[in-house]
């Protein structure tokens, strides 16, 4: 079991990897060459947000096994491949906790550094994205923490 979960952690570190790649790296580089001017908040919320997104994918990808324990707590790994589906179950939470913390963390911390450095009021249109951005989050935690819990409440 704790194979498949640290499998399952390396791909989104590999995933956050390509979309860092894919998307941040080209657009930090646009910043630097468009020839805009823009508030420094704005450029240093959207930076710090691409770079979050690699130290996560990082993290991810180096404390994967560390991770897995922690997502499985101390259970012994069986000769007899038995599949324990209740802790596939919890696996899959977790992982899923870890995927939406993974995302939406550095977009919360794009949302506030451009918060406080754009005057008041013009970011208010974007509230709705913080409060989601916030729920996410929340649920992820609670995903991540509390897996155990859920199954044994769906499972009854």
């Amino acid at each position: 079991m704790k194979g498949i979960a640290k499998i399952a952690v390396k791909l989104l570190s590999l995933y956050l990897l390509t979309e860092f790649i894919t998307e941040g790296i080209p657009q930090i580089f646009g910043f630097f060459y468009s020839g805009q001017s823009m508030r420094a908040g704005m450029i240093a919320g959207f930076i710090v947000a691409q770079l979050l997104k690699l130290i996560i994918a990082l993290y991810l990808w180096y404390s994967a096994d560390m991770l897995s324990n922690f997502i499985l707590g101390n259970i012994e790994e069986s000769l007899i491949k038995d599949i324990n589906y209740t802790k596939l179950q919890s696996i899959s939470f977790s992982v899923v906790g870890i995927v939406l913390l993974a995302i939406n963390i550095p977009d919360l911390v794009q949302f506030i550094l451009e918060y406080f450095s754009v005057p008041s009021g013009v970011l208010v249109n974007d509230l709705p994205k913080l409060i989601a951005n916030l729920a996410k989050v929340i649920i992820g935690f609670w995903l991540l923490i509390g897996s155990n819990n859920i199954v044994k409440f769906i499972r009854g």
